[in-house]
């Protein structure tokens, strides 16, 4: 097996970009079509290219590796709703959040929408490990961003408070990225 070249991977987030939009166009937002296109194509999606490098270099059917790469990606996308109502961001890669536009409300809704299109999206594979994995990783972000809120919140950072955090934040869904 190779790795993709440049072409085949910009071909690849394109289709990761579709399914996701198709994904939310089958709910109210479909109403949001503005929203929903910023939703979905904003990013570098570095977990959906992990999951096309390496998934295809081992062989990994390229069906899955969409609905993979389509599911994390809505993930990220939900937990930055949710992280930018937390910390009161006003501006995401130099945009007004979310959360600013629609309201905090808002934000938490389609972030928690976003969640469960993404298992949606995951189910439809047919490995069922795949989905639980996706379920298990997602569990730990949410366990960890509830650390932070609820633990760490006014106490002094420490260095390991910090990288203990990270891991469980953003690198529990690379470490989906890297099991798809």
């Amino acid at each position: 097996m190779t790795t993709p070249d440049s072409s085949e991977m910009e071909a690849f987030l394109a289709e990761v970009k579709a399914l996701m939009a198709e994904s939310l166009a089958d709910t109210v937002l479909r109403h949001l079509a503005k929203d929903c296109k910023t939703l979905v194509s904003s990013g570098k999606m570095l977990r959906s290219r992990l999951i096309m490098r390496v998934g295809s270099s081992v062989g990994v059917p390229r069906n899955t590796l969409l609905h993979a790469a389509a599911a994390v990606e809505m993930i990220h996308a939900a937990s930055l709703l949710h992280d930018d109502v937390i910390d009161g961001g006003y501006l995401r890669r130099g945009v007004p959040t979310f959360w600013v536009e629609r309201g905090i409300p808002g934000a938490i809704l389609v972030g928690d929408l976003m969640l469960f299109k993404a298992l949606d999206i995951v189910s439809e594979v047919e490995d069922t490990a795949l989905t639980r994995q996706l379920i298990k990783m997602t569990g730990e972000v949410c366990d960890a961003e509830s650390e932070q809120e609820l633990l760490l919140r006014n106490t002094e950072a420490t260095w390991e408070n910090c990288v203990r955090i990270a891991r469980r934040k953003t690198g529990a869904l690379f470490a989906f990225a890297a099991y798809a």
